[in-house]
């Protein structure tokens, strides 16, 4: 599959997610797909591919990020920042 085909069928499949499929909480629905950032912030050579795949998950549609300040030690929720 061509890379701009992938690229829009990932967008329709999460856009489709957001929209169909949900959890609940305690607070209201949840989207299913997200992306978690326990990893992130550990090791700075990755740093530039973390910021990729967050953008990456942005761009097609995720609207939900698992993180927590004791994950890299508060780093990886600077990293969010620098995406959102």
């Amino acid at each position: 599959m061509p890379k701009e085909e992938g690229v829009q069928a990932g967008r329709k499949a999460a856009a489709e997610a957001s929209v169909l499929r949900t959890a609940q909480s305690a607070l209201g629905p949840v989207p299913v797909i997200g992306q978690g950032t326990w990893g992130m912030g550990e090791r700075r050579q990755q740093r530039v591919r973390e910021i990729d795949a967050l953008r990456r998950g942005f761009s097609l549609g995720m609207t939900l990020v698992d993180t927590a300040e004791l994950y890299g030690f508060g780093r990886s929720e600077r990293i969010l920042g620098r995406c959102v």
